[in-house]
């Protein structure tokens, strides 16, 4: 066969994921212009507004002559079916040849199986929530981010991280939007009773925080929970939805006033309002509702807990559908998560994401265990994860929890399957199950 080349149309980021994927498999530099040459075989690289999500077309070969085009309905999805030529087509073109231990040929340097692959997003918004410390390198936590598609990252800290500008910089250019998460009364120890001195102060210091720390920062929108992590419905003899919800919008009204254009996200943990959703649904239209805890796997921290899943599902469709507008979200686990034990708040601001290989690494280590439980557990309820997540709207914003994982070190198998299900939920599970599995950058502990 002839030496392949790229015509990349200026898209280079797309074209150093597509390079990536082939230099194990070739023995010359690739050439890479936009400038078609016949001495080559091409692979081409196009946004297309035809196009509806990504699209991957592999000819027949022709004698010595083939060609490869690989299309995004936009840049941000060239770039995700540059992706999917790594992580999809790549792996089943080696099945062609890898079988055989001894003089193997290069799988490009031989004719290539004949594809034509077209997927969308189930899910617009899909992404990670993490504590902003336990981002050890934030070049390649969100260079795996991108490579599994996603494109929405919540950072919850306790204060500004002195790089935030370098890494939201750096995650634009990855098509990934930020968004900084601080407390509007959220603490370690919920609090027992409501006044309305407590109930103020909370207004107050939310506020003061915003202008002083976030105001001016260039992320995507701000994040925010408050008193829901518990499950008392009723404090000094008040309804906690009530209350929660004429807070929220007193302090959400006030900074919309000054950023008109600011999105604002409302962690909400579900346990105290489950039984008070009309309140809820009075949320300001302009603020969106980001749930946790909303039930069984895959809402809960524990994967195998897997009791009344029929009724959390239920429960998935009855907040999906509880406001006519405003933006609807969550924040699905049944990962590895912080260790609450030892958790002590910072005392003030500090970068993240800078920490060595050899301090990843050995972090990764330590976990490995707990990643082969998560994995196994993962891999038994899929299923279910899978149900959970087609009835979501494409329209929704659905992260994962994924805190103290070192998922800058490996991509492991659990939040590969969870993109790939936001991704496209729809197929059948075996084969999401298989294209996660044969991705050669997916970890199995």
């Amino acid at each position: 066969m002839k030496k392949w080349m790229i015509n990349h149309n200026g898209y280079l980021k797309a074209c150093n994921k597509v390079v990536s994927a082939m230099q194990p498999y070739i023995d010359y530099v690739m050439l890479c212009n936009n400038k078609p040459n016949d001495k080559y075989n091409c692979i081409t690289l196009a946004v297309d507004s035809t196009v509806k999500g990504v699209k991957i077309t592999v000819s027949p070969a022709d004698g010595e002559s083939q060609s490869i085009e690989i299309k995004g309905q936009d840049e941000a999805h060239l770039f995700y079916a540059a992706c999917d030529f790594k992580t999809k087509y790549v792996p089943i073109a080696k099945t062609k040849y890898e079988f055989r231990r001894w003089n193997t040929p290069k799988i490009f340097d031989v004719a290539l199986p004949e594809h034509n692959y077209e997927s969308c997003p189930k899910i617009g918004q899909r992404g990670i929530w993490t504590w902003g410390h336990t981002i050890y390198d934030y070049r390649r936590f969100i260079d795996n981010m991108a490579e599994l598609k996603m494109n929405t990252l919540i950072i919850w800290n306790d204060f500004v991280p002195t790089n935030i500008d370098d890494v939201i910089a750096y995650a634009h250019e990855n098509y990934i939007k930020v968004y900084l998460g601080y407390a509007w009364g959220w603490d370690t120890v919920m609090p027992k009773e409501l006044d309305d001195n407590y109930i103020n102060s909370i207004i107050e210091s939310s506020l003061k925080t915003h202008r002083e720390q976030y105001r001016n920062v260039k992320c995507d929108g701000i994040y925010f929970q408050t008193i829901t992590e518990h499950k008392n419905e009723h404090l000094s003899g008040r309804s906690v939805a009530e209350v929660v919800v004429d807070m929220v919008n007193k302090i959400s009204s006030e900074i919309l006033k000054e950023q008109p254009d600011l999105k604002i996200l409302f962690g909400l943990h579900a346990m105290p309002v489950l039984n008070n959703l009309p309140d809820i649904a009075k949320v300001n239209e302009r603020v969106s509702i980001i749930w946790e805890d909303v039930g069984t796997f895959p809402w809960h921290y524990f994967p195998g807990n897997m009791h009344e899943f029929d009724k959390t599902l239920q429960i998935t469709k009855d907040i999906r559908d509880l406001r006519e507008s405003g933006g609807f979200g969550g924040v699905l686990k049944g990962y590895i998560n912080l260790y609450w034990p030892t958790f002590k708040h910072h005392e003030g601001p500090s970068p993240i994401g800078v920490s060595t290989h050899n301090y990843i690494n050995s972090l990764e280590k330590e976990r490995h265990e707990f990643q082969r439980y998560f994995q196994a557990v993962w891999l038994k309820y899929a299923p279910k994860a899978q149900t959970l997540i087609k009835e979501l709207n494409f329209d929704s914003m659905m992260t994962v929890l994924v805190e103290d994982a070192c998922f800058e070190e490996k991509l492991n198998f659990p939040t590969a399957l969870y993109a790939e299900l936001l991704w496209d939920a729809d197929r059948d599970i075996n084969d999401i199950i298989y294209d996660v599995a044969i991705n050669p950058d997916v970890d199995f502990a």
